[in-house]
């Protein structure tokens, strides 16, 4: 929530990312919530590559789990088909933990 109070204007634009939205100044005290109001915002693509690389795991997981756990070389050798399968996971894996990445942003609030 964006709470802004005090101010001596009617309307204020608040701009977020490449986008803005102008409230009166009792929206602007009452708090806006910009994630709400801001679909396409700053986290935008830091979230969807975020996404992405939890469903590259995910996506991979699935195939792990429902075709090679059930072959007849993990039924040979199970504990080889998990080794050599985790390989294959570990850095699916790693790519989430790098998707995590601050973002710098900023919010300008200007008199209307």
């Amino acid at each position: 929530m964006l709470v802004v109070k005090g101010g001596s204007a009617t309307n204020y634009a608040v701009t977020w990312g490449s986008d803005t939205r102008v409230y009166t100044a009792a929206q602007l005290a009452a708090g806006v919530n910009l994630a709400d109001d801001f679909e396409a915002n700053p986290f935008s693509a830091a979230f969807a590559r975020v996404d992405a690389a939890v469903y590259a795991k995910q996506n991979y997981e699935t195939i792990q789990i429902k075709s090679l756990f059930y072959t007849p070389a993990a039924k040979a050798d199970p504990d080889g088909i998990a080794a050599l399968s985790d390989h294959v996971r570990a850095p699916l894996v790693d790519a989430i933990a790098k998707s995590f990445v601050p973002v710098t942003h900023t919010i300008r609030i200007e008199a209307r």
